[in-house]
């Protein structure tokens, strides 16, 4: 494997979050992981200690795993609330003038929001959201990219005790009909409309004709941004900018009360509910940022993402529970300037940057030119997650951005996940594309097929023991939950991921190992774009898979076996129109490839990834349950044949 190219300095071995915390439990950096697995408990009680959360009530217990794994309980009988420790703290404490949020719009518009500012929507929003008849536990979605509305939003739905269900900014209707009536959701926080590559996204009016169909949605509070008509109704309103009557109070959670639904895709058509709670999960996002990411009150944080990824909830509420300024941008990262981003981080003097694999695939093909006139100087973190490195981006991030002393905090988790399970640390040394290893507190492991434990091979990751963060089940789906994470290995956390450690320690990632699709790290299922392809006439079956892309990191590819007599170029189109209004432009398939059937098992069920292996020209023993193998050959031909150039 590769040589070590990132060494820490002394610098960072003695004053980063994570050296403090060593020497607050009496350790140092290099075995402060061990320290961390060997007593869960001690380990989650003392990060919470060093890391100052506020207690409504003290917890009587730190963890209870009578239940098992799946569903262990943390900080039980305590009472904690997310919004009152991100928040109310920072005003209490004297810290309320300080900028808490940075806006930067695509148009040039640019928006600074003081923690007092930001308390002062949030308590708006809460009495409004209860004006209208919300209860605890009653779950509300938001749909923008951030900006302050939106973050005070989310940070309302806590206050309430009501339940935040995030929403990605770019989901057209059918990807948003699927979350929020699972979810039973009652009201919505949106946009107007947002700004994308020059382009207006018409937020409201997307959401408008999903709510057609979803009897339960009472409420769409609305949040100018693009200045378009809001046609208020009863049901329509706009964003309160001044003090409503109601009640504002703070709801005292308990630590095991839901805050957040968050969905992530599965293979079985149906996104999957992941429940998230106040304590665990804020204990575990504020260690995480503060000691992997090593953010404190002194830095501005800004991670490429929104509001629907976990990566949103991710940055807001682990930078601002840090005292931290986070930044945020509107659109796209090279669009109206292609130095956009780098311009963003000079003039906020952005320090910790966390982007995906996929952004630094695009701008690097921009070459060093995207750098003159912009300092970097502030910079002295970086950060990713969401997809598998390649040597070439992630060095070029590394020397051009990092100027080859900066590290790349790799993470990798998920949704469900709450955070992540590997992570390297400032104090890290790292090789390229490496994830460091386990995060703290996560006792991961790497298994093979058997459920033994490798090294220097590719295998599952696992998870052997619980954390704070931790989806508490699947929303109305506990036999999925313990179908999906524990039939695999009984008792222990299987994640999906495929990934490998070497001799050295240092660990890495390869991608999924179940048919999910990663787009520029976003999750989606295939049976959900099956479905939405199956409602466009002239398709009879189809099945969609993801292949490796330079830019992406992963494409959608569609199979479909059409009508007789239906025009293949009129319903590529179609099929195309429809997987990007249902799910949004990032998931438009790169092709469609019509074929005359698709490869089953003798009781009907379709081989994707045996579609896969035929569409990679990929060699290798057919399963021997395939009953119609002339139809790899045909999809073999197909792929060869549109990959011959024009005469």
């Amino acid at each position: 494997m590769s040589d070590f190219v990132y060494k820490p300095g002394k610098e960072v071995l003695k004053n980063s979050n994570i050296a403090r915390f060593a020497a607050f439990v009496n350790r140092s950096p290099a075995d402060i992981y061990q320290y961390s697995i060997e007593d869960i408990g001690r380990f989650w009680d003392q990060v919470q200690k060093f890391l100052g959360l506020r207690w409504l009530s003290p917890f009587k217990q730190v963890l209870d795993e009578s239940g098992g794994m799946a569903w262990t309980k943390w900080f039980t009988g305590g009472r904690i609330n997310i919004e009152d420790n991100c928040i109310e703290r920072h005003v209490d404490q004297g810290h309320g003038d300080k900028i808490a949020l940075i806006f930067e719009g695509e148009d040039g518009v640019q928006v600074r929001t003081t923690f007092s500012e930001l308390q002062r929507m949030v308590h708006r929003a809460t009495a409004l959201l209860r004006s209208r008849g919300l209860q605890k536990g009653d779950r509300v979605g938001i749909y923008g990219p951030i900006n302050a509305q939106i973050a005070a939003a989310m940070f309302a739905i806590a206050r309430a005790g009501m339940v935040f269900v995030p929403l990605f900014s770019g989901f057209g209707e059918e990807a948003l009909y699927a979350r929020l009536s699972d979810a039973g959701v009652k009201a919505v926080f949106t946009v107007d409309g947002f700004w994308h590559k020059g382009e207006a996204v018409p937020t409201l009016y997307t959401l408008l004709e999903v709510a057609k169909r979803l009897p339960d949605l009472k409420h769409i509070v609305v949040i100018p941004r693009l200045g378009w008509p809001v046609p208020e109704d009863g049901v329509v309103m706009l964003w309160p900018d001044s003090d409503i009557n109601g009640d504002a109070s703070l709801c005292e959670t308990e630590s095991e009360d839901p805050f957040m639904l968050i969905y992530t895709s599965g293979t079985t058509g149906n996104p999957k509910g992941a429940v998230h709670v106040h304590g665990g999960f804020l204990v575990k996002i504020a260690q995480e940022v503060a000691m992997q990411a090593d953010v404190g009150p002194d830095d501005r944080l800004m991670w490429i993402t929104d509001i629907g990824w976990i990566m949103g909830p991710w940055e807001l509420i682990g930078g601002l529970f840090a005292g931290a300024t986070v930044v945020s941008m509107e659109g796209s990262i090279s669009f109206p300037q292609k130095n956009r981003l780098w311009q963003v981080v000079s003039q906020d003097r952005v320090s910790v940057l966390g982007i995906a694999p996929t952004a630094i695939r695009m701008l690097r093909v921009l070459g060093t030119t995207q750098f003159r006139d912009v300092d970097l100087s502030s910079l002295r973190v970086l950060a990713s997650t969401g997809e598998p490195w390649d040597d070439e981006a992630w060095l070029w991030f590394f020397k051009e951005v990092g100027r080859g002393r900066l590290p790349i905090i790799n993470l990798s988790g998920g949704t469900e996940v709450g955070a992540c399970f590997l992570s390297p640390n400032p104090t890290t040394p790292l090789k390229p594309k490496s994830l460091g290893g386990p995060a703290l507190g996560m006792a991961v492991d790497v298994f093979d097929k058997a459920g033994n434990s490798i090294t220097g091979q590719i295998g599952e990751l696992v998870c052997k023991r619980p954390w704070p963060g931790m989806t508490r089940g699947l929303f109305k789906a506990e036999e999925r939950f313990i179908e999906t994470y524990f039939s695999r290995f009984p008792g222990i956390w299987r994640h999906g991921d495929l990934v490998m450690r070497d001799n050295d320690g240092s660990w890495y990632i390869f991608g999924r190992s179940d048919d999910v699709i990663k787009v520029a790290g976003r999750r989606v299922g295939p049976s959900e774009v099956e479905n939405v392809v199956a409602d466009v006439d002239g398709v009879v079956e189809s099945a969609a898979i993801g292949a490796p892309d330079p830019i992406k990191g992963e494409a959608v590819i569609v199979f479909v076996v059409k009508q007789e007599g239906t025009d293949p170029k009129e319903l590529k189109n179609r099929i195309l129109f429809a997987v990007q209004k249902g799910f949004g432009k990032p998931f438009t398939p790169r092709e469609v490839y019509f074929i005359s059937d698709l490869p089953r098992t003798r009781n009907a069920k379709v081989l994707r990834r045996v579609i896969r292996q035929a569409y990679m020209d990929e060699t290798g023993n057919l399963p021997s349950s395939l009953v119609n193998p002339d139809v790899v050959r045909e999809i073999q031909k197909k792929v060869r044949d549109a990959a011959k150039p024009a005469n």
